[in-house]
């Protein structure tokens, strides 16, 4: 599991600086339930046999009208049952797309519900 993830952490940016893939970088900006911004970080790796992921955005921000923090201070979690909603962020982040993240609510940390190109 350690692999893959530290496998996963070199391989993305380095093909996110190929020269066919663009970072347009947009500074995050939340509301009471979503963030949108940039992929900064996307972290892919197995929990026991199903994917999981935690992105952060260009800004390290959480929605104003919940109660979530980041993971680490920084970094919004994706489980194990939101495998599309992980490869939709590998897409955006491969992409340089800005993206919106909705919290999943009364979780504590900020986990994404769904995710949305912009």
């Amino acid at each position: 599991m350690k692999a893959l993830r530290t496998a996963l952490m070199i391989a993305l940016p380095l093909v996110a600086s190929m020269g066919t893939v663009t970072q347009d970088a947009y500074a995050a900006t939340c509301d009471g339930i979503s963030c949108s911004g940039t992929i900064r970080e996307l972290f892919v790796y197995t929990d026991g046999s199903s994917l999981a992921a935690e992105v952060r955005l260009d800004t390290d921000a959480a929605p104003t009208g919940t109660n979530c923090s980041l993971s680490s201070g920084a970094y919004w979690q994706v489980g194990t049952s939101k495998e599309n909603v992980i490869k939709t962020l590998t897409a955006a982040y491969l992409a340089g797309k800005k993206i919106t993240v909705r919290e999943e609510t009364n979780t504590g940390t900020c986990k994404v519900s769904y995710v949305a190109f912009k």
